[in-house]
């Protein structure tokens, strides 16, 4: 065990980079709850461990902060925002069951459906400006610009602000990043400016609505006076952020894993219909989001490990997306894998992230058009990933297209 201790190194960025999982296995083997002594947490690498904990709220509260920095500064991220903010993802049931509901209906089947149409053209106009043979940049000329203007439309944003809201939500996503108190104190405060804007936005929402969430959360306004202004700013916030950073990396390892496996591109490019099953496999295999915290309500147990009451649970998507017992051959890219039982890349529970559907639809609908434009590619420089305890993806991507 005390090998072990020295292998997992939940504070170290570089730890998460340097192929975690031959760590993570021996975690599941022999310590599936295993505790980090100076972070008074329990590391959760199981897939049922993950479900069981994701699924109890009765036991389990994200109220006291869901990132590792949560737990590293205590409740570092709410600190930094004014008191009474609600933040959908630290909110516990009931009052996170009444933000989705309010919620939902920019997230409904119908509203995802129509958006289809405009984001295929988006895609399609984003394919067509490119030259076989020209090397392109793919993470900041493509996979980071694409959700946020689908997030925009959700939202009821113009497309104009694009690389404002990603300087905006980079600097928000830093909550998550290794960093000192004061280093992400400066990451608050550089995403003030996209507060004001949206509070604008609220404004202009209030005198002419339309289908996007501010105008809802708006309208919501007169049925529930908990849900201020200052309240769908931060909502808004929330749904760029996420919007931005999960679907980015997601389409960045769509993008190296199809190139690095190409029997499995070859295969998605025989037949198309696989592209939702292929956006499956690389939320499982990439994991866009590290894992999030979970504190103890009651004294209870992981995996036959006592637990008290205010300890903290971590739960490694990236690890419990590779349980061995769940997925047969866990460490092989394979778009062709059964999709049941479901990966855990968007949580698990009544925390589920509500904008799951839409990122789906994004990477299916991509991946659609680009092996109809584009049915080979190559990586064509060395991949540089994203140094992060929140977030597994990439900063750099070189790719090279061809017809």
């Amino acid at each position: 065990m005390s090998e072990l201790a020295e292998l997992v190194r939940l504070r170290d960025p570089q730890f998460y980079l340097d192929d975690p999982y031959p760590a993570f296995a021996r975690m599941r083997r022999e310590a599936p709850a295993f505790f980090c002594e100076d972070l008074d947490t329990f590391v959760v690498t199981r897939y049922d461990d993950v479900r069981r904990i994701s699924r109890s709220s009765d036991g389990w509260s994200v109220g006291e902060g869901i990132l590792l920095n949560d737990v590293i500064y205590g409740g570092i991220a709410q600190s930094f925002f004014p008191e009474g903010i609600e933040i959908l993802s630290l909110t516990d049931p009931p009052r996170h069951h009444e933000l989705r509901r309010v919620m939902s209906p920019a997230f409904s089947p119908r509203r995802i459906a129509a958006l289809d149409e405009s984001v295929r053209r988006h895609v399609w106009e984003m394919l067509d400006a490119l030259e076989p043979g020209d090397e392109l940049e793919y993470v900041n000329e493509v996979a980071a610009f694409l959700p946020l203007w689908v997030v925009a439309q959700l939202l009821g944003l113009p497309g104009d602000k694009i690389s404002e809201f990603r300087r905006w939500t980079d600097e928000f996503v830093k909550m998550g990043s290794a960093g000192t108190v004061e280093e992400l104190a400066r990451a608050a405060a550089e995403i003030q400016p996209m507060a004001a804007y949206l509070m604008d936005a609220v404004g202009d929402k209030r005198r002419r609505p339309d289908e996007g969430l501010i105008s809802l959360l708006v309208a919501a306004q007169a049925e529930d006076d908990k849900l201020d202004d200052m309240n769908i700013v931060m909502l808004s916030m929330e749904v760029l952020t996420a919007g931005n950073i999960t679907t980015r990396n997601l389409l960045s390892g769509l993008m190296l894993e199809l190139a690095t496996n190409p029997a499995e591109r070859k295969e998605l490019v025989a037949d198309p219909s696989l592209a939702a099953g292929a956006v499956e496999e690389a939320l499982r295999y990439v994991s866009p989001v590290t894992g999030f915290i979970r504190t103890a309500r009651i004294d209870t147990e992981i995996a036959g490990t006592p637990v008290r009451s205010g300890q903290h649970a971590y739960l490694l998507y990236m690890a419990a997306n590779r349980d061995e017992s769940v997925f047969p051959d866990p460490d092989r890219f394979d778009i062709s894998r059964p999709t049941d039982p479901a990966q855990l890349a968007f949580g698990f529970g009544p925390h589920i992230c509500i904008g799951a559907p839409l990122a789906r639809l994004e990477g299916k609908i991509f991946l659609e058009e680009l092996i109809g434009c584009f049915p080979h590619w190559d990586v064509t420089g060395p991949p540089q990933r994203t140094a992060s305890l929140l977030h597994n993806g990439w900063t750099l991507l070189p790719v090279t297209f061809a017809r």
